[in-house]
């Protein structure tokens, strides 16, 4: 499962708002990262796979690294 982002998804903001509150830190272990994907990829995805005969079944939309860079 991702997270759905955008740059004004609610959930997104909320997460923002903690760092903004100088409470932000890292949520469970060290090793755990938030799988994400932009809303515009989905949509791009969603309509490829709409138009497309070679895609069949479920899918998964999630960026291939979720780890931060840098």
């Amino acid at each position: 499962m991702s997270l759905v982002v955008d740059r004004d998804a609610p959930a997104l903001k909320r997460l923002a708002l903690s760092v903004k509150l100088f409470v932000g830190g890292r949520l469970g272990a060290v090793t755990q990262w938030i799988s994400w994907i932009h809303v515009s990829d989905v949509v791009g995805l969603i309509l490829l796979a709409l138009d497309s005969s070679v895609v069949s079944g479920p899918l998964n939309f999630a960026s291939p690294d979720s780890r931060p860079t840098g």
